[in-house]
């Protein structure tokens, strides 16, 4: 054996490939897929079409030092019995904002509401699914809505030193607070059959709309039967995370959109 003999070269009629008829017809579908991709991209490119699209998430935690306020970035929250407006003497909805340092309470802040109306309708600017809009034809008064200028501050979790959180809690009339209430009986009887509405939005990424790439819809409803003969205590916890949608284009710099996501 010798490794260090010389390398011969075969050719066919003095050429270095042997060309069939069918590598002749792969060839020409591969410069047509070619072509027509780089046309769509030179296309897309010119129209200002998104290249690709990134979400970048974390949960909320103690480095956002300001806080994070979802309602700032179209957050909304609704809650009530649907069809009712309850009468203090029955029982009380309460959306407070609170603030604990190291396991110990330090702030409670009451958050304003305002009656929905139809506010609910104007969540949406896009439906993302039948099912996620049953709300259609529906009157949401007297339910209570948060927006925008609201204080829906968190920031932290459960773990953390420093944790900021919003609580929506209803209770019944309550003598032993010095409340005005009515009987037992009449209060049993004003619930009876009622159910807690939890109603609030969340966000997906439309890839097709480059203007406009962030929608809101209206999720799922969250309902809560009231037992009046116990008491007991039900919760629903609603995480968010802080996100940005980053936006690539060939011929522009990245565009940076902060946005939230419930989940």
């Amino acid at each position: 054996m010798d490794i260090f003999g010389l390398n011969i070269g075969l050719t066919f009629r003095g050429k270095h490939s042997y060309h069939t008829n069918f590598g002749t017809f792969l060839t020409i579908i591969v410069v047509i897929l070619v072509s027509v991709q780089t046309g769509r991209g030179l296309r897309d490119v010119l129209q200002g079409h998104i290249e690709s699209i990134s979400k970048d998430s974390k949960y909320v935690d103690v480095d956002f030092l300001d806080g994070f306020n979802p309602a700032k970035l179209g957050f909304n929250l609704a809650f009530g019995i649907l069809g009712t407006e309850i009468d203090p003497a029955y029982g009380k909805f309460d959306l407070i904002r609170k603030k604990k340092v190291k396991g110990i309470t330090q702030e409670q802040i009451k958050i304003e509401t305002s009656e929905c109306d139809h506010q609910i309708e104007t969540w949406s600017t896009n439906n993302l699914e039948d099912h996620h809009n049953d709300k259609k034809h529906e009157k949401f008064a007297p339910l209570q809505c948060t927006n925008s200028e609201s204080d829906l501050r968190v920031n932290g979790d459960f773990f953390s030193d420093e944790f900021e959180y919003v609580k929506m809690s209803f209770r019944l009339c309550d003598p032993a607070r010095g409340e005005k209430c009515a009987s037992k009986d009449k209060i049993r009887d004003y619930f009876d059959g009622k159910k807690i509405q939890l109603i609030y939005t969340d966000t997906y990424i439309d890839t097709e709309d480059s203007t406009d790439t962030i929608k809101f819809y209206v999720n799922d409803r969250v309902h809560f039967p009231i037992d009046t003969s116990k008491s007991e205590n039900k919760s629903y916890d609603i995480f968010l995370k802080k996100g940005t949608l980053r936006t690539r284009n060939i011929l522009y710099d990245d565009d940076l959109t902060p946005m939230f996501k419930v989940g």
